[in-house]
């Protein structure tokens, strides 16, 4: 509970001016919308059909759209040592929109809006956790630090991730509290801003959709794809 609360309070305790970019198509496949900065979700990635179980749930709720974010890792190792040269691990980051794992009935206005928000979350998530990598990277007598404090890093990027995003929900799409949705949208729009020198890289989703690495002298040691 406590942690719940820090992570909450660290998410808006920054204030100041929101700022607004024209929209764009940002990088998509069949299974994805891939964050980029100008990342644009319609109402065709809401590509999952509902079901009975689904539609009950929309009624439940009062809802008529659930969107599903995941963020994506994958660490390439060096496998070749070149003039005596060794090199540093890469850690790619891509926080994803899951197109056949989001649904939406009718085209509510607001379902893309709330859509984007998700996905701002999970990009802030990322930043958090590509900044505690550099900083890594930067203890040069770390050799392999990286490589072990991945998998506890990840698991900390999707808590804190799952909790914004059960308190957007909730606050947002379920309690529909008055005047929450602008104040998610203007906290995300400044975390962004504050945070933009650690986003999400063309590179880095590039490494995902093409499931392979840049080099010959990297082999992939470690990926997950959702939690």
């Amino acid at each position: 509970m406590r942690s719940h609360k820090i992570i909450l309070s660290m998410f808006f305790s920054l204030l100041g001016c929101a700022f607004v970019s024209a929209q764009v198509n940002g990088f998509k496949t069949d299974e994805f919308v891939y964050w980029q900065p100008n990342v644009q979700i319609e109402f065709a990635d809401f590509a999952q059909q509902a079901d009975s179980e689904m539609m009950d749930r929309f009624k439940k709720l009062w809802i008529s759209s659930l969107a599903t974010v995941q963020i994506q890792v994958v660490m390439d190792e060096p496998q070749r040592i070149r003039g005596g040269h060794i090199k540093s691990e890469k850690v790619y980051i891509a926080p994803v929109f899951c197109v056949k794992r989001s649904c939406q009935i009718g085209e509510m206005d607001r379902a893309i809006e709330y859509a984007k928000i998700q996905i701002d979350i999970a990009e802030w998530c990322a930043r958090q956790t590509r900044k505690r990598i550099k900083d890594l990277h930067k203890i040069k007598t770390a050799r392999g630090l990286v490589k072990d404090s991945l998998p506890a890093m990840v698991d900390e990027m999707y808590e804190s991730m799952n909790k914004l995003l059960g308190a957007f929900s909730n606050q947002v799409m379920v309690k529909k509290q008055e005047g929450a949705f602008e104040q998610w949208r203007l906290r995300c729009d400044q975390l962004l801003k504050e945070t933009k020198q650690h986003a999400t890289t063309e590179e880095e989703c590039n490494r995902f959709i093409n499931d392979a690495p840049y080099s010959e002298d990297y082999k992939e040691s470690y990926k997950v794809l959702e939690k």
